[in-house]
């Protein structure tokens, strides 16, 4: 009976060895992917499938040199989208290396809904920091929004925006011959 024990101990012991091995080398994976420098998203191997749909840039006021960007990503029905730091360049003509900072993943996005990333604000965020789900609007402004994120430069995380209230989004998709943006929406 001790050696059945006994068996039954180690056996537990080894499996659990093998999960906790496997947590590290993940975490190492996405530590990796977060670590890695990159001149075109399509450098990395996480992201291989995917396309881009859009992107935007972010300018921090506080510090003229961090410069933040969003890119939206599309792979079938699973959208994903990887907020970034431009790096520095090492010399004068070197082409401008960026690093992942956080992604947001969006699955099975509704066949009436969109995401916008740089097309809406909201009173007390910087501008460009908002990422929307929105229902499809046939009008230059976004009539819903349905969950929303925000692209934090400060601890350079995406984070959930519980509150939807005031959160106006310009229309990205809007098509229509005689359309002009107002210049009120841009200053």
């Amino acid at each position: 009976m001790k050696k059945i024990a006994y068996v039954l101990l180690m056996l537990v012991l080894v499996l659990s060895c093998k999960d906790a091995q496997k947590e590290v080398e993940k975490e190492t994976s996405e530590n990796a992917f977060f670590e890695t420098p990159f001149k075109d998203y399509r450098e990395l191997e996480e992201l291989s499938g995917y396309e881009k749909v859009s992107d935007t840039s972010m300018w921090d006021s506080r510090n003229s040199h961090d410069r933040y960007r969003l890119l939206q990503l599309q792979k079938g029905q699973n959208s994903l989208i990887l907020f970034y730091r431009a790096g520095l360049q090492h010399e004068e003509g070197d082409e401008i290396s960026y690093l992942a900072l956080d992604t947001l993943q969006v699955k099975d996005v509704g066949e009436n809904e969109q995401i916008t990333i740089g097309y809406c604000t909201k009173q007390g965020f910087p501008e460009g920091e908002i990422i929307a789900l929105v229902e499809e609007s046939d009008s230059l402004y976004v009539k819903s929004v349905i969950k929303a994120w925000r692209a934090n430069k400060a601890s350079e995380k995406m984070e959930v925006v519980e509150d939807l209230d005031r959160i106006d989004c310009i229309n990205e998709f809007f098509e229509s011959e005689d359309a002009t943006l107002p210049l009120k929406d841009f200053s």
